[in-house]
C-alpha cells in the first residue's frame, strides 16, 4: 500500500512554503491599480485546519483551500486586464468567492450572493476573500469579471493551481479529468468509457468500514449537522 505520510496536513504545509515562493517568482507582473481604488483586498493568512474523525473539515472546503493556498499570484496573471484608474474589486477576491460557491455547492450565484449578505452565513466567505459587509459584489459583478478575464486567463489561473497540486505530489497524470464549471467549456467527463484500464488500478481499502464509521458518527452527533449541507 502506498505511503500516505507525504499527504498529511503538516507535510503539505511544509511543501507549500517552498511552492508559494516558486509560484510567486514565476508571476512577477505588478498589478497596476493602486490599492486606494480597490473595493476589496485579499490577504493570504494561514489558519488552523481541523479535520474531524469522520472526515469533515471544520469550516468547510472554503476554509481548507484558502488556508493552504496563497492565491495572490492571480493579480499578476490578470494585471493586463486592469488600468490605473477607476475602482474595482481585487480580482483574487472575486475568483475566490466564485470558487467558494462551487466548493460549498450553492445552487446558483443568486443563492451565494444572498449568503454573502447574511451576517452569519457569509462572514467566513467575506473574511477569506477580503471583502467587507459594506462592499459585497452583486451577481453582475461576477459576470463582468468572467468577461473581463476571458477563458484564456482563467485557464492560466487553473494551470498555476494544477502546478501547485503537481508539486505537492497530488497528480500522477495517469488519469486526469477537469471540470469546466467555473468557466463554461465543451469538456465532458467521460468516466470509465475512457479510463476503463486506469480505473482497474484504483484501490479502495477499507471503504465500507469508513462509510459505516461516518454514518455512526452522524447518528450519534445530530447536533453537529448543518441542514443545508450534504452528508
Amino acid at each position: 500500500m502506498r505511503n500516505l505520510a507525504p499527504f498529511e496536513i503538516g507535510s503539505v504545509i511544509k511543501k507549500l512554503n517552498h511552492i508559494h515562493c516558486q509560484i510567486s517568482d514565476k508571476h512577477q507582473i505588478p498589478f497596476p491599480k493602486p490599492e486606494t481604488f480597490w473595493l476589496s483586498q485579499y490577504v493570504y493568512e494561514r489558519r488552523y485546519i481541523r479535520i474531524h474523525e469522520d472526515g469533515r473539515i471544520e469550516g468547510g472546503l472554503s476554509r481548507f483551500v484558502s488556508s493552504l493556498v496563497d492565491f495572490s499570484f492571480i493579480r499578476s496573471i490578470v494585471a493586463r486586464r486592469y488600468s490605473l484608474v477607476g475602482i474595482a474589486y481585487d480580482p483574487v477576491s472575486l475568483f475566490l468567492l466564485d470558487l467558494f460557491r462551487h466548493l460549498e455547492k450553492y445552487a446558483d450565484m443568486k443563492a451565494f450572493v444572498d449568503a454573502l449578505h447574511d451576517w452569519e452565513r457569509g462572514k467566513n466567505f467575506r473574511l477569506y476573500a477580503g471583502i467587507t459587509s459594506g462592499n459585497i459584489p452583486c451577481e453582475a459583478t461576477f459576470t463582468n469579471f468572467k468577461k473581463r478575464l476571458g477563458e484564456e486567463l482563467y485557464n492560466q489561473i487553473f494551470h498555476a493551481l494544477v502546478e501547485i497540486a503537481e508539486r505537492l505530489g497530488f497528480l500522477s497524470y495517469k488519469i486526469i479529468a477537469t471540470d469546466g464549471t467555473l468557466f463554461p467549456t465543451n469538456a465532458r467527463y467521460k468516466g470509465c468509457t475512457w479510463f476503463e484500464k486506469g480505473c482497474n488500478c484504483v484501490e479502495f481499502v477499507g471503504i465500507i468500514d469508513n462509510v459505516r464509521r461516518r454514518v455512526r458518527y452522524r447518528l450519534n452527533h445530530p447536533d453537529e449537522e448543518v441542514l443545508h449541507k450534504e452528508i
